[in-house]
C-alpha cells in the first residue's frame, strides 16, 4: 500500500475518521489531549483497501469524507509503515 501512496497524480481520500480526545493510556484515567487529533482511514476512490494513520493539520470540524489528501514521509525511511510520519490535507496550503 506505500507504494500506492507515492504515484502522482493519484488522489488518495478519506473513506472514514475519527476524531480522539483522550490518549489511551490502558488504564482508566485516561489523558485528555490538549486538541483533539484525527485518525483517518485513507485510500483511492474506488478501491477496497486503505491504510489508516493520524491526519494532521486540518481542523477536525473540516474534515469530511472525499478530503484529498498525501503522504507526509519522515526523513529517515526503511521501507515500514513508520516511513509515514502522518498524512495531511492536499489542498491549497
Amino acid at each position: 500500500m506505500l507504494d500506492k501512496l507515492e504515484q502522482p497524480g493519484q488522489a488518495q481520500q478519506v473513506s472514514c475518521n475519527v476524531p480522539i480526545h483522550h490518549r489511551d493510556t490502558r488504564s482508566l484515567d485516561e489523558e485528555p489531549l490538549a486538541a483533539p487529533e484525527v485518525v483517518a482511514l485513507v485510500g483511492r476512490p474506488g478501491e477496497r483497501e486503505g491504510i489508516i494513520h493520524r491526519l494532521r493539520g486540518v481542523d477536525p470540524a473540516d474534515v469530511s469524507l472525499g478530503l484529498e489528501v498525501e503522504p507526509v514521509w519522515s526523513k529517515e525511511r526503511t521501507g515500514a509503515i513508520a516511513d509515514m510520519s502522518h498524512i495531511r490535507s492536499a489542498g491549497p496550503d
